[in-house]
């Protein structure tokens, strides 16, 4: 059904080009055409897609740091995998594309939220554990659905 819309959105031959595409090579034909009136810019939302594709390994990386015994372990497990280190600054990167839609940017602030417990434990503070253990709560799914929000504004604003 979302192929039929987006394909009916588009205003190039690109979808109907081929009787034989998949209905995923449809939608993302109908995706590509479809002006959504964004003001995020072709650079901007180049670096923002870059981001918010290390977001998702970094953001689930963050989401597991509390099972850690101390944070002196977060080091080692964040030194094989992610760029938790540049964090910060892809949150940035995607509130400057999509921080003018609310609920991205009620995530983003949240993530930024979690970013600073991150830091100050890899700083060696002890406390950082059980802050993160709170600020993130218990349920991991919630936590990892924290991310939804931003990838549907991207996908709105066309990156």
């Amino acid at each position: 059904m979302l192929a039929i819309v987006l394909t009916g959105c588009g205003s190039d031959d690109t979808a109907s080009t081929s009787t034989s595409s998949s209905s995923a090579d449809v939608a993302q034909a109908g995706a590509s055409s479809v002006d959504t009136g964004s003001k995020t810019g072709a650079k901007e939302c180049s670096t923002a897609a870059d981001s918010a594709a290390k977001l998702i390994v970094n953001w689930q990386l963050v989401a597991q740091l509390p099972n850690a015994t101390d944070v002196t372990e977060w080091k080692d497990r964040l030194s094989t995998v992610g760029t938790v280190s540049e964090f910060g600054a892809q949150l940035d990167a995607l509130q400057a594309a999509v921080g003018d839609d609310a609920n991205a940017a009620k995530a983003i602030d949240y993530m930024k939220g979690a970013d600073a417990i991150v830091e100050r434990g890899l700083g060696g503070d002890s406390a950082a554990l059980a802050d993160l253990k709170d600020y993130l709560g218990s349920d991991l799914a919630t936590t990892l659905g924290r991310k939804t929000p931003i990838m549907m504004a991207m996908s709105t604003a066309g990156c």
